[in-house]
């Protein structure tokens, strides 16, 4: 594998063997769904899959990751610490936390 680095918000631990899987368990608008209220675009693709060492998310032995907000992390104060929002995007409930867009070193 490659060493690279990456800007991570949302990710989780499941191993998903498509971009399709991965929408569906995350409930990411796809292009497959087209215009609609939450905008004309999509919001992935769900193709990129990537590993990194969670050690990288602590700071002085706290972590600096988070459970997001309920709606795409703009409808507080409740949280979503499964997928489970946009069920018209998917199935969703898959575990899911926030790393505030940290730059972290990644393996494709």
């Amino acid at each position: 594998m490659e060493n690279k680095s990456g800007i991570v918000s949302y990710f989780g631990f499941e191993k998903y063997d498509t971009g399709a899987e991965a929408r569906n368990a995350f409930q990411f608008k796809g292009s497959e769904f087209g215009a609609d209220i939450n905008g004309s675009g999509s919001w992935s693709d769900g193709r990129l899959r990537s590993q990194f060492d969670t050690l990288q998310v602590f700071e002085n032995g706290k972590p600096q990751v988070r459970v997001p907000y309920w709606g795409g992390d703009k409808m507080g104060p409740v949280l979503e610490p499964f997928a489970e929002a946009y069920p018209q995007y998917g199935s969703g409930m898959s575990l899911q936390l926030h790393a505030n867009s940290q730059k972290l070193d990644i393996c494709l």
